[in-house]
């Protein structure tokens, strides 16, 4: 069986999602705060279920500003946009919050440059799926296509991203 937990936080109207099986889990966007971001990372390991992947929907920092936690926490966990343009968005995004001060509160998420080399390394560490979905569980636990999370993103910047999920 699948479960997905909507993970309201106290800041603004974002959640975070985790969806899991009986072992493995993802987690679908981080939140606006890396103090948010750390009860959430708390929960995560709290499960005892393996963190599969972390998921952002799109590339509004209030999806992933809490990045920094998690990819400390858990960085050996990949972490996945379903396009180039949302990577290139939240690097765009981070990159202008960073010149006007922004990020001053959220110091792990300052963008790796020559002036920063200890910063955050958007380009290596967000990965654009190469498939239409998440893998929850590793191939030959279960037949087929059983549980694959299926993700579909807006490709063109115009629009609102959104994501739809569903299980085979």
């Amino acid at each position: 069986m699948i479960d997905v937990e909507r993970c309201p936080v106290e800041e603004a109207s974002i959640n975070s999602y985790l969806i899991t099986d009986w072992q493995n889990l993802v987690v679908v966007d981080l939140l606006r705060n890396s103090r948010e971001a750390e009860k959430l990372a708390d929960g995560v390991e709290s499960t005892g279920k393996d963190l599969k992947t972390i998921f952002i929907s799109h590339g509004h920092p209030d999806h992933y500003i809490g990045l920094g936690v998690f990819h400390d926490r858990f960085p050996n966990v990949p972490v996945k946009v379903a396009s180039p343009e949302i990577r290139d968005d939240i690097i765009g995004f981070s990159t202008w919050m960073e010149s006007v001060g922004w990020l001053e509160v959220e110091t792990k998420m300052k963008v790796k440059s020559q002036k920063n080399p200890q910063g955050f390394d958007y380009s290596n560490i967000i990965q654009v799926l190469n498939e239409p979905f998440l893998r929850l569980v590793s191939v030959g636990i279960f037949s087929g296509s059983a549980n694959k999370i299926y993700f579909i993103a807006c490709r063109d910047r115009s629009q609102s991203a959104r994501r739809i999920a569903h299980w085979d």
